[in-house]
């Protein structure tokens, strides 16, 4: 009885390791595919995104982004609809008036009227907006009437602009209302991700001749915010 008894606890045993051992064998034969689906579909995304520049060459000038940040897609997060909050923090120059913070508003109504998605709204609290606006007399370097510097987390998604306009050139002259408005236009679109663009026709010139986007203006925005934020180049391999 005894004997018959142990060999009974033996035999229970056994099987119990070996269901064990089947489940251990199972986990890590299905392990690596959990970890491969992301880089599959990173891939994906990477593949479709460069389809879509090779689509629009020619008709938006977002390579000029792509040159300088080594294929790295900076634009805001998806906002699903929120607009941009945006501070005006008034004075900064001699020179400001009430009408400079009235560029900016209408340079928010022009890039929404734009139809390319982007809307916009004005908080008195700098800390909790998006977009900050301010002013100083001059610039350093010649006609510069305004630089915008943008905040961004390392994959690329874009968290803040802060933006300076000038009311002077560094020649001492001030600059005319249409520059003021210019400059407001430019650098709300730097604000929103867009890079320079080489066309004179396009508000994202560097030196700004018009005010209002254009077709390739309105073309680069709808094409960066159709990219996924983040590097367009595939890692090296391990």
């Amino acid at each position: 009885m005894l004997t018959a008894l142990v060999v009974l606890l033996f035999v229970g045993t056994a099987r119990r390791y070996r269901a064990a051992r089947a489940q251990q064998s199972l986990a890590s034969t299905s392990a690596p595919a959990l970890e491969v689906a992301p880089v599959a579909a990173r891939d994906d995304a990477r593949i479709a995104a460069r389809a879509l520049l090779a689509r629009d060459v020619g008709q938006t000038y977002l390579d000029s982004m792509l040159s300088s940040t080594d294929s790295l897609v900076r634009r805001w997060p998806d906002r699903g609809g929120r607009p941009f909050r945006v501070a005006i923090l008034e004075g900064g120059s001699p020179d400001y008036g009430v009408r400079m913070a009235d560029d900016v508003r209408e340079a928010t109504s022009r890039w929404q009227a734009a139809d390319v998605g982007l809307w916009f709204s004005f908080t008195g609290d700098s800390s909790d907006a998006d977009i900050v606006f301010q002013w100083r007399e001059s610039f350093a370097l010649g006609n510069k009437a305004g630089e915008t510097n943008l905040r961004w987390s390392n994959a690329g998604p874009v968290v803040r602009a802060y933006v300076v306009l000038a009311t002077r050139n560094a020649g001492d002259s001030l600059f005319t209302d249409e520059a003021l408005l210019g400059a407001a236009v430019h650098e709300l679109g730097h604000a929103v991700g867009l890079p320079h663009s080489p066309d004179g026709a396009d508000v994202m010139y560097p030196v700004t001749r018009v005010t209002v986007p254009s077709i390739r203006d309105r073309a680069t925005v709808r094409l960066l915010y159709s990219l996924p934020p983040g590097p367009l180049r595939a890692p090296p391999p391990r």
